[in-house]
């Protein structure tokens, strides 16, 4: 069941003593079970404790939560505990009020640990899209798929040009989200994806888990080369991503974005509709920057 929401507010606040707050509150939109707010909200207050706080007002919108109203309030709350249970479990999460700098990611990095997804999965994003939807499993499992495809041009020297901007992390060129490009592109790489996030950037550890290269595009009309990248502990999705370049059989260029996703925090699980959009839309942006890259050097 789906239940449409819309942000009406983030704040976050600085006071004397070290207190400090962050929290957002969303509204229900038509089409919710229930009209309300809720609000999540992290504080460290005077005694440098910290606090998680989820608080709602709402009532029924539908004949379904008339009738099972009493059903609903116990639900609420078991939500709220569950939501609590996860903050609890979940404490390790890398912030930086100022770019992070190598030695901010190397502290992450250090404190990562392994992998948080199944290991079953991993090196599944070196399947086809069409492979990875039909898999019954990550659905399952509570994993959602994100794909971006896009024509770069056409020859060698294109594909060449893309292979060579995918190994220094051209790719991650934006504004708002980085990856350091001295981080090597080889199987066992720990490296962190460093992303703008409302105030505080949010660095979240990554380990490469395989890179494919396969034919030589000089000798053979089809080649490709790619690498995918799985989230370790302390990062806010349990996931797997690849980014690659292809030239097919009629020399055309292609670059990928696929990976697969669910909430590996309750920052993410709360937020996880605005966390898709954001996943679609760094996809895109991404690609935007492989085709300003290849274009620029023509």
């Amino acid at each position: 069941m789906m239940m449409p929401l819309q942000a009406v507010y983030v704040n976050e606040s600085s006071k004397k003593k070290g207190v400090t707050s962050f929290g957002f509150g969303s509204g229900t939109l038509h089409g919710h079970l229930l009209g309300g707010e809720e609000r999540f909200s992290v504080e460290i207050d005077e005694k440098n404790q910290v606090w998680y706080e989820v608080l709602s007002f709402s009532k029924p919108a539908h004949a379904l939560s008339v009738l099972a109203l009493p059903y609903v309030k116990i639900r609420q709350k078991y939500f709220a505990n569950e939501s609590a249970k996860l903050m609890q479990n979940h404490k390790m999460v890398f912030l930086s009020w100022g770019r992070p700098s190598p030695k901010d990611q190397k502290a992450c990095i250090n404190k990562s640990g392994t992998f948080n997804y199944d290991g079953k999965y991993k090196g599944a994003t070196a399947k086809s899209v069409s492979s990875l939807e039909q898999d019954e499993g990550l659905s399952k499992d509570g994993f959602s798929l994100n794909n971006k495809r896009v024509l770069l041009g056409s020859g060698v020297e294109v594909f060449e040009n893309a292979k060579t901007a995918l190994k220094n992390w051209r790719h991650f060129g934006l504004d708002w989200a980085f990856v350091d490009p001295k981080t090597q592109i080889k199987q066992g790489e720990k490296f962190c994806v460093c992303v703008k996030e409302f105030l505080p950037w949010v660095m979240m550890p990554l380990q490469v888990v395989y890179v494919n290269e396969s034919g030589a595009a000089k000798r053979k009309r089809v080649a490709s080369f790619g690498f995918g990248s799985g989230t370790l502990h302390g990062h806010l999705l349990a996931a797997e991503e690849r980014f690659s370049v292809e030239i097919d059989e009629n020399n055309q260029v292609w670059y990928e974005v696929l990976s697969f996703s669910k909430p590996a925090h309750v920052l993410s699980f709360v937020a996880a509709p605005y966390v898709k959009l954001r996943q679609k839309y760094f996809a895109d942006e991404s690609a935007k920057v492989m085709l300003n890259h290849i274009s620029s050097s023509k």
